[in-house]
């Protein structure tokens, strides 16, 4: 049930800081990395607790069509026999009930951004195109809504531009629709997690003005379908990081580029009954960005892949385990 949205007025900037909590890497064996090194992938938790990693761009600038599943009951990353209908890079993912998948816009094996959408059915390994974006974008956002719709908001258009506009993807007709409302500011490489209120956060990212990763953040409203700026800001800009949302109801953000263009170990926290955003005292153990996060099970969120500062994809994976305002390595 769609409950109402917090009100975030009145929040300073300022984060709090919150005790040290975890990030700790896989174990090390066969099967404990991805087995396709890969950064620009998406990431979708399923209904039966796996994950599933796909596409991406590989060390040698290939656009990869393979995908990957993440077992969290073994720690193991197994490739699917069968990939995406078409290579797809930077594009955007969220999980469908009944357990596809959305992947829709990015980049295609020639660097083009495409407007085209599919469909991803683990349990049958397969896929089938959809309908396609209204707009061509790569480096959006997206996350599920409480009526089983999909948001797909900024990135990137086919001509350069920094895009503002926002759509909806409809699993009943397998089509898109342009929302009148837009993005409060125009942004790509940002991130998005579902609120427990039905919101959807969408935080950081690069306006394409040429200036820093941006600290702002906004919230969406599927009962108005508006957008709306928060007073709380990242600590630090960020752009090209992971976000996941935690069982207590925040939301991990953590790695991307800084505002100086360095890749970032830093994490933070965002909760929603406050409206702040809380700077973690435990760091990334790889600073990585173009990475891709989920959440598991357990609680713990998986990331996996993305950049090193030399831009090198990586294969390496960790975890983040929350827990109750106690924090315990790995």
């Amino acid at each position: 049930m769609f409950v109402a949205a917090v009100t975030m007025g009145g929040v300073g900037p300022l984060p709090a800081l919150r005790a040290a909590t975890s990030t700790a890497a896989l174990a090390q064996s066969s099967h404990s990395a991805l087995h396709t090194a890969r950064d620009y992938a998406v990431a979708a938790a399923l209904p039966d607790g796996e994950v599933l990693i796909a596409g991406g761009t590989s060390n040698n600038d290939v656009v990869l069509s393979s995908v990957e599943l993440f077992d969290p009951a073994t720690d193991a990353f197994d490739t699917l026999r069968r990939g995406l209908c078409s290579p797809s890079s930077d594009a955007v993912a969220a999980p469908l009930r009944g357990g596809r998948i959305l992947i829709a816009g990015g980049l295609d094996a020639g660097g083009n951004q495409t407007a085209r959408a599919e469909l991803f059915d683990p349990a049958a390994d397969s896929c089938r195109a959809v309908g396609e974006l209204h707009i061509a974008r790569s480096q959006a956002v997206a996350a599920p809504l409480p009526g089983g719709k999909i948001l797909i908001a900024g990135g990137v258009d086919g001509a350069g531009r920094t895009l503002a506009s926002a759509e909806l993807f409809d699993p009943a007709t397998d089509a898109f629709t342009a929302l009148k409302a837009r993005l409060q500011t125009p942004r790509w490489g940002a991130v998005a997690a579902p609120l427990r209120d039905g919101d959807v956060l969408i935080a950081g990212g690069v306006d394409g003005s040429g200036g820093p990763t941006l600290t702002s953040a906004e919230v969406f409203d599927p009962a108005t379908q508006e957008f709306t700026t928060l007073a709380s800001q990242l600590q630090p800009g960020r752009s090209d990081a992971v976000a996941a949302p935690l069982r207590d109801g925040d939301v991990l953000i953590a790695g991307g580029v800084d505002q100086r263009g360095n890749n970032e170990a830093s994490a933070e926290l965002f909760d929603p009954g406050s409206g702040r955003f809380i700077e973690l005292l435990h760091r990334l153990n790889v600073a990585r960005s173009d990475a891709v996060a989920a959440p598991l099970p357990d609680g713990d969120v998986l990331i996996a892949g993305g950049a090193n500062q030399a831009e090198e994809a990586l294969s390496s994976a960790e975890l983040f385990e929350p827990t109750d305002d106690t924090f315990t390595p790995l």
